[in-house]
């Protein structure tokens, strides 16, 4: 997950869940006060693959105000089999 925040006075906190096409929750992350405005992290997703998935972000302050959440709806594609046969 790539996240650009417009460049801060005072550190806000982060927000992000990943659900799954039946809106379960599969990840989620809390970023507290980031040091940068480029923010770059990995959520795995574990068990079978259930496209859509929808990312949703939300940025805020303890003592608000609260941005409205972001969201983004995108497809993952299960890892394909190795097209090479095994060799021993």
């Amino acid at each position: 997950v790539n996240l650009n925040v417009t460049p801060f006075q005072k550190r806000p906190y982060i927000e992000i869940t990943l659900t799954n096409a039946q809106n379960e929750e599969i990840a989620t992350t809390s970023i507290v006060e980031p040091l940068s405005w480029n923010l770059e992290l990995t959520m795995h997703i574990r068990g079978e693959h259930h496209s859509p998935y929808t990312l949703t972000a939300r940025l805020y302050y303890p003592e608000g105000p609260t941005a409205e959440p972001v969201q983004y709806v995108l497809d993952v594609n299960p890892p394909q089999p190795d097209p090479r046969p095994d060799t021993p």
